[in-house]
Order: structure tokens, then sequence, then C-alpha cells
């Protein structure tokens, strides 16, 4: 008993008592978490948005640093939807940096797309959106083949939806080319990279189920019927661990579940990878409290000299 009395005595001496989390000004993040992310440990709100550093950083995932964290002129104190988020696929392959910004009639979806297989395709992608329905989009895409610093090959590209006459005008730029179509436009329709953000506009609830349509140009420019039929229901609450700058953290999150349902393909690579009645099923998850999307899973259609299909998981970066 006496030795192990002097070996704790020697122990105190040497590394000293453990001292208690301190967070002095109240805001949910700790002292030491305000060094790691260079917030100001005496000031609760350091960008002066209206918003707490704790609440900006685990549960809006906004910055703290940043008074307009999407930079839609916007406080995040006022901004309905402030997150400017990075999401990465699970083979790093895909990155996808969206903010959501408030316009008249609407919401704009400003986001840029990068996917590097072999080479680098940029997708900048802007679209407008009326109750979280795509209303019209803007495109510009690029390609670097050989240096990633300049771009080999861009072109811009646009949909521009009559909703009265529910006919779209697309313009989609392709690396064989510019292709261009008028189409029969459906409503509700969204893109397959743009699907979770259509569910934002509703009210979550366990059991709910919601109706729309995914909308591919990829489709389109190969000679497909462009429109896949969706159902999403609303499964369960879970939690869901999320890798933070500052360690893992669980969140409460909505499990949404969705099948997309598409007419028998002509082509037949499209008829061997999906059968004879083509369906596929993808999730998203939503944070309980503030409706963050957190993870989702979508499939691509690739314009390339050969044809790609496959899924990205994405899960944002924070």
């Amino acid at each position: 008993m006496k030795h192990r009395l002097i070996w704790l005595l020697l122990f105190v001496l040497i590394v000293g008592l453990p001292t208690l989390a301190t967070d002095s000004d109240g805001d949910g993040l700790e002292d030491s978490d305000e060094v790691v992310l260079l917030t100001d440990p005496s000031n609760p709100d350091s960008d002066g948005d209206g918003l707490g550093d704790g609440v900006e950083y685990f549960e809006l995932f906004t910055d703290p640093l940043s008074a307009d964290s999407d930079g839609d002129g916007v406080l995040d104190g006022d901004d309905p939807f402030p997150q400017s988020l990075d999401y990465r696929d699970l083979y790093d392959v895909t990155t996808v940096s969206p903010s959501l910004h408030e316009e008249e009639g609407g919401q704009k979806l400003v986001q840029q797309v990068v996917v590097k297989v072999g080479d680098v395709i940029t997708i900048d992608w802007i679209a407008h959106l009326r109750e979280f329905v795509l209303a019209g989009a803007e495109i510009e895409m690029s390609r670097d083949f050989i240096d990633p610093a300049g771009h080999d090959w861009t072109a811009p590209g646009y949909y521009a939806i009559d909703e009265e006459s529910q006919i779209a005008e697309i313009v989609l730029p392709t690396s064989a080319g510019v292709f261009r179509g008028e189409i029969p436009w459906l409503s509700p329709a969204i893109t397959p990279s743009d699907w979770p953000y259509f569910l934002l506009s509703k009210e979550l609830q366990i059991g709910r189920t919601y109706q729309f349509y995914i909308f591919s140009h990829e489709l389109l420019a190969w000679g497909e019927d462009p429109f896949f039929t969706v159902t999403s229901e609303v499964l369960a609450i879970e939690m869901l661990p999320i890798d933070l700058k500052l360690g893992r953290r669980e969140y409460d999150v909505y499990v949404v579940e969705s099948v997309w349902e598409h007419v028998a393909f002509s082509d037949p690579y499209f008829r061997l990878f999906f059968g004879d009645t083509p369906r596929m099923t993808v999730r998203a998850y939503f944070t309980v409290d503030h409706n963050v999307l957190l993870r989702y899973r979508t499939p691509y259609f690739r314009v390339t000299p050969v044809k790609s299909v496959g899924f990205s998981d994405f899960f944002v970066v924070w």
C-alpha cells in the first residue's frame, strides 16, 4: 500500500493533476476545442452571426468563423439553409460541394462536382428550384486529360423548363459534342445528384412517403427515357456516427429509402446491368433536429465514349 502511494505521488508530480474540461464562454465548445478550431474561447459567438459556436459546429454544420458560411449574403442566424458542405464518396473518386441559397420565387442550389477517373471531370452546376422542384439549370462541364491545372475541354449547357407547357429544352455538353433536345417535362422532378434536396421541403416523419421523378440527362443523350419514377419513405430514426475534426460524434438521423423505377431499357448494356424491370434502391440520412443531409447514395450515368453506370455513397466531410 505504501509503495502504491509513493508511485501515485510520483505520477502527480510528473504528469500533474487531471484538469476538468472548461468551457469559459458556455458555447458548447471546450476551450481546448476552440484552440483547434481557432474560435474565441471568451466569446460564445466568434463570428457575430447570432449563432453560438458550438451550435454552428456540432448541430448546424456551419462555419463558426464565418458570419455567412454559404456566401449568399444572409447571416447564418437568419438563413434557413446556411450550410456550405463538402461531400466525398467512399472511394474518393467524386467530391460534391453544394450550398443552398434563397432567391426570388424559390431556391438556388450551387455546387461543383469533381470526378476523377483517369482524367478529371468538373461540373459547375446551378439548379433553380421552386419548392425544391427543378425549374431550370445552368451547367458548365470541363475535362482535364493531361494537366489538372488547365482545362483541355470545356463547354456550357442548360435546362430551360417551360412550366406552363411542361416542355424542357436541354443543352448538354459532352466530350463527344453538344447534345440538344426538346422533351416533355414531368413534374415534380429533380436530378440524380440533387435528389435528396427535394426532401428538404418535407416534414419528415416515420412512415410518410413522397413521390417525384428523377431526370437523368445522360440517359437522354443515349436515347433512353430520361425519367425515373421515385417513391421515398422515411423508415426510421437511427444513430449515425460522423467523424469531425474534434472526434467522432453520433447523430439522430431520419433514414429515408428511395426506390427508383424505370421502363425497360432498349440498350443491351443497360438491360444487362438493370434487367427487364429496372429498379434501384438508395438511401439518405438527415439529422432529426435540423434536417442537415449527412449521407446519401445515388446512381451515376456518365456521358463518356464508353457507357459508365454505378453508385456513389457520399458522406459529409466536416
